[in-house]
């Protein structure tokens, strides 16, 4: 129905001094107003809105219902009339109905707080893990959240969680509601900001440089002194995780940001360090919560976002992953790593829009080295993939150059380890093993140098029932390698002669225990944390019944792709062909000692063997470690299970041989290894014996 522009006026006016009237709670007076009103335009959105609010203000509902929703049929996109229309259905239990109204206001509105708020409390438990990925996204998606907005969402956050159990999650978005109320309260000004003294300032940055030294006593003695004089000095709290977390001891890392975080909850880094911690322990729901928390606090966190997106596509979601990785992009295009994963969702074209800004990264190091050391990795894969050579080893070349800049190599740092063992490891000495009475479970462990096909290994065993997958995981130092030294109170592996094959079966237990933790129910866990070929020994002597696969691969073929990789600096050695190789012989070094000491103790395979014949080798595989056959292994690829490796995107292809001599294609990029191998290597890169 038309009206004109002078009734159009009239009604406005009557609305308003109706809402007026209610406001002092005079719901007769007003109530009459608007009957007059709408009987000169019944369907008019704006009088059936307010008759609706006014009906349900007195709990008339079923009146309310009607008026609301004739408000809709004239004007249908209003998210709050749609959110008072929810509540009434409530009130009238019309569930279905209310979860319709609010979804849709929602979706209309995504920073209507309120939607969210009821949709939490109304929502069963299956719509839970939905509805919590919809609210988490309001804060990627939706600029400049108000406070207010926030506190809801926060709510809406904590009430999912709580009705699903997740209580610990739960107090943590219950915090930061509760922090949002006192940032409200402070007319929008972040709270909890850390100023330390300037003294403090100065030593935490002595701290920071030790740590880079990797001169670790030195950082935690510094880090301890300050948090004596003042234990609420939360940078010092994070220093002390980074340092456990670069020993690889992530249960005290953890132990560590949580401590700065009851002193600094708003603060985005410690929530980045502990997902990350959490992320190396498999804990992985934990490690994705860590994150979401970053950017919580803090929506435009690139690298909350960036982790995000490796979490997601871990456990194979390609679509949220790219969304994760898009939106880290546009917040910092400069911030090279989220288009290493992005290539991994989808591949890089020749005309892809992102290319130009690798370029321009590429060659900006002085802005961000780290970031031009990605952005040349990424473009090196893509021009392999290109067939463009010159473009694939120019940039290959220049992002293992600024790797050097980086993380300086530490040259040979484990031939004093091996060394060491050959002489302490003795038939003598392995009679004071543990007993067989101190198994638990059956650890696999999995070891090599990196892309020697260590991953495919891993993905085939945790296809068996019987076996869980525990990934690069450091629990071997953390609960083997520390209660050594603390039983014999000398540098691992002097003085192992002290303890008795009693201590060694606690030791193996302590590892067992927590490597269960990972999958409670599994009788078979990997481990497949590829540096322990250097400890077999003491794998030996604290769990005999323990298996030990070795992964081999064609040393050139492996050179590539490890040379082709990003590593971080604990594998300095991969930035320096030559420095690779002397690793690559190290190890083998160490392996053949270890074959020799302990016959049948560790099962060889080469990755050539298994591409050619995965049954065959599958079969090996499980014979060796006491497993029957089942053929869902050789589906390895249809696995959902998270994988947190360089190999993400291949491990759930079916198995294939395009990798397999493509070192001759770049033999001479290749040659200061080669050369360095000297005659361990055949010519067709093979160690000898073993073409």
């Amino acid at each position: 129905m038309e009206i004109t522009r002078e009734a159009a006026e009239q009604i406005h006016a009557k609305v308003l001094k109706a809402q007026d009237l209610a406001s002092q709670g005079k719901f007769p007076e007003a109530e009459k107003i608007l009957a007059k009103a709408l009987k000169q335009c019944p369907e008019h959105p704006d009088i059936n809105q307010v008759i609706g609010l006014l009906c349900f203000q007195q709990q008339k509902y079923q009146a309310a219902r009607d008026h609301l929703r004739a408000s809709l049929k004239g004007v249908p996109d209003q998210p709050f009339v749609l959110a008072s229309l929810g509540q009434v259905l409530i009130a009238l239990k019309d569930t279905a109905g209310a979860k319709s109204a609010f979804r849709e206001a929602a979706g209309l509105m995504p920073e209507l707080g309120a939607a969210w708020g009821f949709l939490s409390e109304i929502s069963g438990k299956k719509d839970l893990p939905e509805l919590i990925g919809k609210i988490f996204t309001v804060f990627l998606e939706v600029e400049n959240l108000s406070p207010a907005t926030r506190i809801q969402l926060g709510y809406a956050l904590t009430t999912c969680l709580e009705k699903l159990g997740k209580a610990e999650n739960a107090a943590d978005t219950r915090q930061y509601f509760i922090y949002m109320q006192e940032v409200a309260s402070q007319a929008g000004q972040p709270l909890h900001v850390s100023h330390p003294p300037e003294k403090v300032k100065a030593a935490l940055l002595r701290a920071r440089d030790h740590l880079a030294g990797t001169n670790y006593r030195r950082v935690e003695k510094i880090c301890r002194g300050i948090l004596e004089k003042d234990p609420g000095q939360a940078d010092a709290l994070l220093v002390l995780g980074l340092t456990k977390s670069y020993l690889n001891d992530y249960d005290a890392a953890v132990e560590f940001y949580r401590q700065g975080l009851k002193i600094a909850p708003a603060q985005p880094d410690f929530w980045i360090k502990l997902g990350i911690a959490f992320n190396n322990i498999r804990e992985f729901e934990k490690s994705e919560h860590c994150h979401k928390m970053a950017v919580l606090y803090n929506p435009k966190c690139a690298e909350a976002i960036y982790w995000l997106a490796n979490a997601a596509l871990g456990r194979g979601d390609d679509g949220l992953a790219r969304f994760y990785l898009e939106k880290a992009i546009a917040l910092i295009p400069g911030f090279s790593q989220p288009y290493d994963l992005l290539r991994k969702t989808k591949g890089f074209k020749a005309d892809d829009k992102f290319l130009g800004t690798l370029e321009k990264n590429a060659a900006e190091a002085s802005r961000s080295v780290i970031d031009a050391t990605f952005a040349n990795y990424i473009l090196a894969a893509h021009y392999a993939r290109q067939k463009n050579r010159g473009k694939f080893i120019e940039h290959v070349t220049r992002a293992n150059a600024l790797q050097k800049e980086l993380a300086p190599i530490i040259i040979d740092k484990n031939v004093p380890l091996v060394n060491l063992s050959r002489k302490v490891f003795t038939k003598a000495l392995l009679k004071n093993q543990a007993d067989e009475k101190n198994k638990l479970i059956t650890p696999i462990f999995i070891v090599s140098l990196p892309r020697s096909g260590s991953t495919l290994v891993e993905q085939i065993l945790s296809c068996h029932p019987q076996v869980a997958a525990g990934d690069e995981i450091h629990f071997l130092y953390s609960h083997m390698l520390t209660g050594v030294e603390k039983e014999t109170g000398q540098p691992y592996p002097e003085g192992l002669e002290k303890i008795a094959s009693k201590t060694w079966g606690e030791i193996g237990q302590s590892y067992q225990k927590r490597l269960s933790q990972i999958a409670p129910k599994a009788p078979f866990i990997t481990d497949k944390q590829l540096s322990n070929a250097l400890y077999v020994g003491l794998i030996r002597l604290a769990m005999p019944w323990a298996k030990v696969i070795h992964v081999n691969r064609n040393p050139m073929d492996r050179a590539l792709s490890i040379y082709s990789n990003f590593f971080n600096e604990r594998l300095s050695y991969c930035f320096d062909l030559k420095h690779l190789a002397r690793t690559t012989k190290l190890t083998k070094a160490a392996l053949d000692f270890w074959h020799r000491l302990l016959p049948g103790f560790i099962l060889d395979l080469e990755y050539e063997d298994l591409v050619a014949d995965i049954e065959g080798q599958t079969r090996r595989i499980l014979d060796f470690c006491g497993l029957e056959w089942d053929p869902g292994c050789l589906e390895f690829y249809k696995s959902e299970r998270t994988v947190l490796t360089i190999s993400i995107g291949q491990v759930h292809k079916p198995i294939y041989s395009s990798s397999i001599g493509k070192w001759k294609q770049y033999a001479d990029l290749l040659e200061p290894f080669r050369v360095e191998m000297g005659e361990l290597i055949d010519q067709d890169g093979y160690l000898v014996g073993k073409g």
